[in-house]
């Protein structure tokens, strides 16, 4: 599997939380700001955002009261988030030519 990850670093937590999880480097091809502008518009619904780039001030911008952004976090951190999490929020967009 590419990009590949150490299974092994991770333990299966049978008790999640409820929250969505996104965590990438916030540069505008990762559409990180998409899933901050959709999930502000679903306030029951709450998201954690890891990451950090050029794109962060503007990310943050955009987060409702129910988005915690959390900027860049140690892998111990990003590790604990998802384990426990209850889903990840991803964006794929189609590509123009």
């Amino acid at each position: 599997v590419y990009p590949p990850v150490d299974v092994t670093a991770f333990t299966y937590h049978e008790q999640k939380e409820d929250y969505f999880l996104t965590a990438s480097r916030m540069v505008p091809y990762k559409k990180m700001d998409t899933i901050v502008e959709a999930f502000s518009l679903m306030p029951d619904k709450k998201l954690i955002v890891i990451g950090d780039g050029p794109d962060f001030k503007k990310i943050k911008a955009k987060a409702g009261p129910n988005v915690t952004i959390m900027g860049y976090q140690p892998f111990e951190v990003l590790k604990n988030h998802m384990q426990i999490q209850f889903l990840s929020a991803v964006c794929s967009l189609p590509m123009r030519n």
